[in-house]
């Protein structure tokens, strides 16, 4: 069993609402307060608060 700390980022594959495509990632750092997504196809980019 592994015990993960909340201050890893949490990754969650997500759709791009930019370019419809489904290599969109969410990463969740608890540590920081920062949510960000990037799109591995079309490139955006964006950071906000959790």
């Amino acid at each position: 069993m592994t015990i993960r700390s909340i201050s890893e980022d949490v990754q969650e594959d997500v759709d791009c609402f930019h370019c419809g495509t489904d290599y969109g990632v969410i990463y969740k750092n608890h540590e920081t307060g920062i949510e960000s997504f990037d799109c591995n196809y079309c490139g955006l980019s964006a950071e906000y608060p959790l």
